[in-house]
């Protein structure tokens, strides 16, 4: 399920469930939280918008998707492209992406535990497809199933790591 927390409880967001606001930042983090260009999430998010129209549309949601982070550092906003601050927000889906790219090259540099526990830390954070029950846009299911042969392959990487060494308790 998609949650925000803020100091490690959940927001709660009172009569109204701010919609455009939760879904800017759906598709920040669907679009790889960093450098994600802010005419792509105009196109995405307002498509039958005109362009300062979308600009402008765009430009007061990601303000209200900033108070509702309760962090105006926590997306910035640089040459037209808009970045989550990974210092200030953690997202699952983005450790577990860094994790399963940073474990092949472990993997070729350093001792085998190093990807193994990389891999291993990865499939603890998938806690199952991504934006699960929620409605997607044909762009968002392409990122779902990214996510998913990630995690299969991390899957299957580390059974096959443990059936070379006889430990198919793991």
């Amino acid at each position: 399920t998609f949650t925000i927390e803020r100091d490690g409880k959940p927001v709660e967001f009172g009569r109204k469930t701010p919609k455009k606001p939760l879904e800017l930042l759906k598709a920040i983090i669907a679009l790889g939280g960093v450098a994600v260009p802010e005419t792509t999430l105009a196109d995405r998010l307002w498509p039958d918008a005109e362009g300062d129209v979308a600009h402008e549309t765009f430009a007061k949601t990601l303000h209200r998707l900033r108070h509702l982070l309760g962090h105006e550092e926590a997306l910035r906003r640089r040459d037209g492209k808009v970045s989550l601050d990974l210092q200030l927000c953690w997202v699952d889906v983005l450790a577990f992406e860094y994790l399963i790219r940073s474990a092949p090259s472990a993997k070729a540099n350093a001792p085998q535990k190093d990807w193994v526990f990389a891999y291993q830390k990865a499939v603890t954070l998938y806690r199952g497809p991504f934006l699960h029950k929620e409605d997607l846009a044909a762009w968002e299911e392409q990122r779902r199933q990214q996510l998913t042969r990630q995690y299969c392959r991390a899957i299957t990487r580390l059974m096959d790591h443990y059936k070379q060494r006889n430990q198919r308790e793991q």
